[in-house]
This record gives C-alpha cells, structure tokens and sequence, in this order.
C-alpha cells in the first residue's frame, strides 16, 4: 500500500465485513433454525444452527472456531 489512507480503508473494510456481514448472517442462522431455546452456551449454539442447514456445516464452523477463537 502507497498511502496511509489506503490502509485505513482497508481496516474499515476488515471491521464492516466481519462485524456486520459474519456476525449478521450467525444472527440470523440462529434465529431461523430455533436452536435458541436450548440453553447452550454460545460455541454449541452456533454448531448446531449450521448443522441444522447442511451437517458438513458442523465440522466448518467448528474448525473456525478452533482456528479463530473469540476474544474475551
């Protein structure tokens, strides 16, 4: 990158598409396919929405969250 300004669009770009695009489209599973009411803690819940959709799905976000934990 030339420009600093390239950067910080760049940086904004990462925070608008994971924030608003991932955290959306989890929202959203999450709430179409019922899992909610279960009491799972967050991880489980996420698991078993996406495998509720497609069951390969479950080995998917199960691996991003290996590879990719949440901050605490």
């Amino acid at each position: 990158m030339n420009h600093p300004a390239e950067q910080g669009i760049t940086g904004v770009a990462e925070v608008f598409l994971d924030t608003f695009v991932i955290c959306t489209i989890t929202g959203l599973v999450l709430g179409v396919t019922g899992v909610l009411g279960s009491g799972a803690p967050g991880n489980v819940l996420a698991i078993n929405a996406f495998a509720s959709v497609w069951e390969p799905l479950r080995y998917v976000v199960a691996l991003c969250l290996l590879l990719f934990p949440p901050r605490r």
